[in-house]
């Protein structure tokens, strides 16, 4: 779903083109155990040095991935377009036995066709770390969920039930994704333990009675997280600390790293989350609400109480990260992990109603009627719709179509499934509508839906990403082996040129108090009627090698150092 043009677009310069940047001269120069980049040190020099701000396991993937495609946007974003595509059968296979097989499948269905996943920065088309930490998360909380859930039913048989007569791989396997999901994001990946926190401590007797396992699983994680850490602290010492703790978790935690630009809620806030979640977990926001309502009122008004506490728990699970990060982030992408347990709650009621629960039925037409009410996409049609974000999703009176098909759909189906429903339909009909052809036919109109839903590849229009791209392959043409860039303060201040460092076939470094007289030097100039070659070796003007005008009218140049200007 995500493929399909996912390298037809400049890298971003935050953050996929640092990371990306990383993985290309580890394949290049073998900087495989701890990633390098060029990066502006504190004393203004461009200098070569490691990369410490997160665990390595993301740029090793895109390494691999550049390894077998080679340096590229495709080879970039593949590890996280898999990883975002592969939490949709890892909701279905770690919640089916759980949850049902239906709504297993609905949820992988909604998680697929979330905008933010299908288009936000760091999600499933573009390169980065959060869709891959989102997927090791959940099956480190699903491992988790089905280890407390299967050992307390074995129990509960007094050990007798088959399946469980080995939970000792149970324990190793969350030992594994914890240990994955902390070498992906590093202490990020805390919000997955907080939310399995409740499971934990509600069946603490499962750790107890298999200590030995725990205890497992604890080494299990530390021999898969820790080694690395352990080997850049003998490298780089206290650099480690401060640039992996201190500046990542700490200040960022704390507000000191960044100050947020953004109008938030709450005076607290660096980033405006409550603003921003309603158009990035469009379109199936709009359904949480009576999703949860109907899942208390269906729990407590039939006495399951397996249904309240298994909602309540992933209504936890999705309050709790949202609640971490609006107290410690800055950024929208690491509410991704939400979008999880979000989809599971909207699935549950989608289920119900299929299953002709009429209050179910009742709150899928409600969640529609708040969606074309409120979503972005009807932007223009509704008058209290939100505005729309510069993002390529279908919205519009096909959307609304989409919409009114889908819910008529879900709701003459659940009519039809409901024990007393007054549609009926011939035997012949029937045959047709229980046969397994049906399935696949509903199972290809889902993803056609799914597909229109989600929109086209991932748009990247401003911060002079395309400009950055195109310049550096321009400037690549030109290049010697070996012949260094060199880059003025004014452009490191002005631009964050890490897409251009991905893209450029050059050492960077710091323009020198000695005009050099080879290579090149690129500048930022204020218009194009102010480019200003700098002098070189005799006096003369160095010529503007490559120029490309940036989308707020700014020029960035590179002037050959070894070549004079014939024009004044």
């Amino acid at each position: 779903m995500y493929l399909p043009g996912l390298g037809g677009y400049p890298l971003r310069g935050w953050d996929e083109a640092i990371y990306a940047t990383a993985a290309r001269y580890a394949l290049e120069r073998g900087d495989y155990l701890v990633p390098h980049l060029y990066w502006l040190a504190s004393n203004g020099e461009i200098v070569y040095e490691p990369f410490l701000e997160k665990p390595p396991l993301s740029m090793w993937l895109m390494t691999l991935s550049m390894g077998v495609f080679g340096p590229s946007e495709f080879a970039a974003r593949l590890p996280q377009a898999l990883a975002a595509t592969a939490v949709a059968p890892v909701l279905y296979l770690g919640t089916r036995s759980l949850l049902g097989r239906r709504r297993a499948t609905i949820a992988g269905g909604l998680w697929l066709t979330t905008t933010f996943v299908a288009t936000g920065n760091n999600a499933a088309r573009f390169g980065g770390t959060d869709a891959l930490h989102t997927l090791f998360g959940t099956v480190f909380v699903f491992t988790v969920w089905r280890l407390v859930s299967t050992q307390s039913v074995t129990e509960a048989n007094g050990g007798l039930s088959r399946p469980h007569h080995r939970p000792r791989a149970a324990f190793w396997a969350v030992g594994v994704a914890a240990g994955i999901t902390l070498l992906i994001k590093g202490f990020a990946a805390g919000s997955f333990v907080i939310a399995v926190l409740p499971l934990a401590l509600v069946r603490w007797h499962v750790f107890a009675r298999h200590w030995q396992a725990t205890l497992e699983l604890i080494g299990i994680t530390i021999s898969i997280a820790v080694p690395w850490v352990l080997l850049a602290y003998l490298r780089y010492g206290e650099t480690l600390v401060n640039e992996l703790i201190r500046e990542q978790v700490l200040a960022r935690a704390t507000g000191d790293l960044v100050e947020t630009s953004f109008e938030t809620t709450f005076a607290f806030m660096r980033f405006p989350y409550f603003r921003e979640l309603p158009a990035q977990f469009d379109p199936w926001i709009y359904f949480l609400f009576p999703a949860v309502i109907w899942s208390i009122w269906y729990g407590v008004y039939r006495g399951d109480d397996s249904r309240v506490t298994t909602d309540g728990w992933l209504l936890w699970w999705g309050v709790s990260t949202v609640g971490v990060f609006v107290l410690t982030g800055n950024h929208g992408w690491y509410l991704l992990p939400a979008f999880v347990p979000g989809a599971l709650l909207v699935a549950g009621l989608f289920d119900d109603a299929l299953a002709g629960r009429l209050g179910a039925l009742a709150g899928v037409a409600a969640g529609a009627t708040l969606l074309l009410l409120y979503s972005f996409r009807l932007a223009g049609i509704s008058p209290v719709a939100s505005a729309k974000p510069a993002i390529p999703v279908t919205d519009g009176v096909p959307f609304v179509v989409l919409t009114a098909l889908g819910t008529a759909a879900v709701c003459l189906y659940g009519a039809y499934t409901h024990t007393d429903s007054v549609l009926t339909a011939p035997a012949a009909a029937q045959g047709v509508l229980n046969s397994r052809l049906s399935r696949v036919l509903l199972g290809l109109v889902l993803v056609v839906g799914g597909v229109a839903v989600v929109g086209t590849s991932a748009n990247t229009a401003g911060a002079s990403y395309n400009e950055q791209g195109a310049f550096a392959l321009a400037l690549n043409e030109q290049l010697d082996s070996g012949e260094p860039v060199y880059l003025t303060p004014t452009a490191t201040e002005q631009l964050a040129l890490f897409t251009f460092g991905f893209y450029i076939d050059a050492p960077l470094a710091t323009t020198p108090e000695t005009p050099p007289d080879d290579g090149y030097l690129v500048a930022v100039e204020p218009a194009p009627d102010t480019v200003t070659p700098p002098a070189v070796a005799g006096g003369a003007e160095a010529a503007v090698a490559v120029a490309v005008e940036l989308p707020d009218g700014r020029v960035l140049v590179a002037y050959d150092l070894g070549a004079v200007s014939r024009s004044p």
